[in-house]
């Protein structure tokens, strides 16, 4: 009796094993092992002469698939994406019976990080399988780094090489080769044959490998590349985003007085056409992809306006009834509404910016009383338009360190151009102290005399805090800067090589490339302190 407990126990023993499910081990110490491809059970690497559908690698663990459509990149790239699926331990990779391989041609799949194992998710490093339909293996490689106009990385980007080295191939064919960059921007493409290639770069918006939409960003390269047994390639290629054709995304119309058009891109470039029906030319007003175009009542009284905002895109503006309009807005009040005043640290060398929801008409300083110190002494600022953002008053004073100062705008201070004026306004303000700030000396050395450049301080948030100021004709510059709050700043320096005091990006059809930045971020600058700095821009020359 006891034997045959203990036969039923063995058997129960060998079926509660043989039926487990497979799961991670608990306990003991954490597997750091990639899996390993069992070659006597996978289909043999760099083969020649292939002619399979299907190639099976087999592995010594247990494994998992994830992301392949992103993780696992073939080139040259197939007509037709293979099948790739998992059995057991094994990952099969089936191409599909109407894809032609290209004759006397070496293809790579690169698997990435695609296959992990089951437990820990550990990644077999650099996997990927080389065969060639000719009868050898083609091994010559080419690397890289892609960079953006900055000479930061760029990251998912393909690097892609052509046999055709017409202009026209990288919109009409896929690549011969291709690689995508790393998070550092690096690429490498192994197995590459000997000739002539044309190099282009892309990030791809519909993944078609094409450069067939406006909005992809680019790199590209007017030389072609020659590789042979004796040459080594390494690229270094600048990205960027082309200007796309200019369409029109949106329109508002439907407050009176205003129209808004949004773009596709900076509202800068879009010049809008239209018959100008009214009393006082409208004023245009850029707020990044938005044209803002504020008007007043026709001259004629007319219904309907009808704005060309583009080559194409045709707006037509129903004017809303002004009365109506002026009924709700009754008064012109700050942008931010003010309900106490708030005390407002100032610089006692800048006037001080106030914003309106309007572009304002006329300012009457008879209604603007400027109150210095406790005392509350009248003094009188000069107060005026800003001649370029059209909301904006300056209020200029030879203001005094530490002191208090009181502004109050009594109503019909300020009038927009639709005749509403300001409710009263009271706004504080405190000087700090000189010693409070810190300046800047810097000098900029080796510059190219025959080139035209820009330059601009950057504040911490990345804004120009200074005019831009325009260097051509000498290879050195000095510029002193003072009352500057405590801060780490940057210079920036932009080529300007069409001498138009912007930046200009590249276009590929006209074979230009993006006008160069340089940054360098300067060392912090203190309280009461004068940092002094030299820069020497380079722009991978």
């Amino acid at each position: 009796m006891n034997r045959l407990l203990l036969y039923l126990s063995i058997v129960l023993l060998f079926l509660n094993i043989a039926c487990a499910n497979i799961s991670s081990p608990s306990g003991g110490p954490k597997d750091e092992t990639p899996p390993k491809i069992v070659t006597t059970e996978s289909t043999p690497n760099l083969l020649t002469n292939f002619k399979e559908e299907t190639i099976d690698i087999t592995f010594d663990e247990w494994v998992k698939l994830e992301d392949i459509f992103n993780q696992v990149l073939i080139s040259p790239p197939l007509e037709k994406n293979p099948e790739i699926i998992l059995r057991k331990r094994t990952v099969r990779v089936i191409f599909d019976k109407e894809e032609a391989l290209r004759p006397n041609t070496t293809y790579t799949i690169n698997f990435g990080n695609a296959i992990k194992d089951l437990t820990e998710g550990n990644v077999p490093p650099n996997l990927k399988y080389v065969f060639s339909t000719g009868n050898k293996i083609d091994s010559l490689s080419v690397e890289g780094r892609l960079v953006d106009v900055q000479g930061s990385p760029v990251e998912d980007a393909l690097f892609m090489l052509y046999e055709n080295t017409a202009d026209s191939v990288v919109r009409k064919e896929r690549p011969y080769y291709f690689a995508k960059s790393d998070k550092n921007g690096a690429f490498q493409i192994d197995n590459v044959k000997e000739g002539t290639f044309k190099y282009f770069a892309l990030i791809d918006g519909n993944l078609n490998y094409l450069y067939d939409l406006d909005t992809e960003m680019i790199g590209f390269s007017k030389d072609s590349l020659v590789l042979n047994d004796s040459t080594k390639a390494n690229i270094q290629l600048q990205m960027f985003k082309p200007i796309p054709n200019l369409r029109l995304f949106g329109s508002d119309t439907k407050t009176y007085g205003l129209v808004k058009l949004q773009y596709n891109q900076n509202a800068k470039n879009a010049n809008p056409k239209y018959e100008n029906i009214f009393e006082s030319p409208p004023i245009q007003e850029i707020d990044k992809d938005t044209l803002k175009i504020w008007y007043t009542q026709p001259q004629n009284s007319a219904t309907q306006w009808q704005i060309l905002a583009t080559a194409t895109d045709t707006v037509f503006v129903k004017l809303p009834n002004k009365t109506d309009f002026l009924k709700k807005e009754k008064t012109l009040t700050k942008k931010t509404a003010v309900s106490k005043a708030q005390l407002t640290f100032i610089s006692p060398k800048e006037p001080v910016k106030l914003s309106f929801r309007h572009p304002v008409y006329q300012v009457n300083t008879d209604f603007i009383y400027l109150l210095e110190d406790t005392t509350q002494q009248r003094v009188s600022p000069i107060v005026l338009k800003d001649s370029t953002r059209f909301k904006q008053v300056a209020v200029s004073h030879k203001w005094k360190e530490n002191t208090l100062y009181t502004l109050n705008l009594y109503p019909g201070a300020i009038e927009d151009i639709y005749g509403l004026t300001n409710d009263t306004l009271t706004f504080k303000y405190q000087t700090r102290s000189l010693n409070d700030y810190g300046g800047i000396k810097l000098t900029i050395n080796q510059l190219n005399a025959n080139r035209s450049y820009f330059f601009e301080l950057l504040d911490g948030k990345g804004k120009n805090i200074r005019p831009k100021e325009i260097l051509k004709g000498k290879v050195s510059y000095q510029f002193a800067y003072k009352l500057l709050e405590p801060d780490t700043y940057e210079v920036k320096i932009t080529e300007d090589l069409n001498g138009n005091g912007e930046w200009d990006t590249g276009n590929y059809d006209k074979n230009l490339q993006p006008e160069r930045i340089f940054i360098k971020k300067l060392e912090a600058l203190r309280k009461n302190w004068e940092l002094e700095a030299t820069v020497e821009p380079t722009f991978g020359e």
